[in-house]
């Protein structure tokens, strides 16, 4: 993970008001905690939503917008999903393969995809989750061997480790 990206925004239409915030945590700044402030016009209408993006080595992502309230500490709740694609074969049975990742979260598709072979190091996913509930995700693994020739493996898991095999 190299960089996560918060950002809080409040609507207050009665009053017509509108507040923003945005923070930033980053390897660079080892991951120290962060205040964000929205200012609000009628403490009574304390209701907030917060969105984040996380951007790592291989791909960003982002979280579904989530509800939140007054001063509540936010936990950004992502799970990791750790992928092993050494049993796979790349380099001797297959050329390259593409993995492609979805994720429902809240309503939201969380999609991903990746081109394997034989050098991709081991893949983390990260998956923006609006509470700690468990995700439940898909995989469709395209595997091509020398000749162009592709072989389709599919399945789901909701596990934080996808071991990728040739079934």
């Amino acid at each position: 993970m190299k960089k996560i990206i918060v950002e809080f925004k409040y609507n207050d239409e009665e009053n017509n008001f509108h507040s923003n915030a945005k923070i930033e945590l980053s390897a660079e700044d080892e991951w120290d905690s962060a205040m964000a402030k929205i200012l609000l016009v009628d403490r009574e209408k304390n209701d907030f939503q917060y969105q984040y993006k996380m951007i790592s080595k291989s791909a960003i992502t982002k979280s579904p917008w989530i509800n939140g309230k007054s001063e509540e500490t936010v936990i950004l709740p992502f799970k990791v999903v750790r992928i092993d694609h050494s049993m796979l074969q790349l380099g001797t049975k297959y050329a390259s393969a593409l993995l492609s990742l979805q994720a429902d979260v809240n309503g939201s598709a969380i999609l991903q995809e990746w081109m394997l072979n034989k050098d991709t190091e081991p893949i983390q996913w990260y998956i923006p989750r609006a509470d700690n509930n468990s995700v439940a995700y898909n995989y469709n693994l395209k595997l091509i061997d020398v000749n162009g020739i592709e072989k389709d493996v599919s399945g789901n898991g909701n596990s934080s480790i996808l071991l990728l095999r040739d079934a």
